[in-house]
């Protein structure tokens, strides 16, 4: 098991059955500014099944969020977000987009 630290996001619109933003990849690394690994969506539910943990870390605070699982209302798919109940400044909703070369 392991635990990786989300530092970028990768959103893609759902089109069914209306239109909406799920988070559909992930980046992760020891920096705020640079992935180290890049996930799909995909590949961090099976690791987070497997026992692995996602967390984000707050620019400012420090403080540490966890990622969990939730089934989208909208269209019933398994997706991710921050855990809720923890006031912070790390997000997933508010960071930046991964930008792979």
């Amino acid at each position: 098991m392991a635990s990786w630290c989300v530092v970028c996001v990768k959103r893609g619109t759902i089109a069914y059955p209306q239109p909406h933003i799920h988070i559909i990849g992930v980046g992760t690394g020891d920096r705020t500014d640079w992935a180290d690994m890049r996930w799909t969506l995909g590949q961090v539910l099976t690791a987070m099944d497997e026992g692995d943990t996602f967390y984000t870390q707050g620019e400012t605070t420090g403080e540490i969020r966890p990622v969990e699982k939730y089934e989208c209302p909208l269209c019933d798919e398994t997706c991710i977000r921050f855990s809720e109940g923890h006031a912070s400044d790390s997000s997933l909703e508010d960071m930046r987009n991964c930008i792979y070369r």
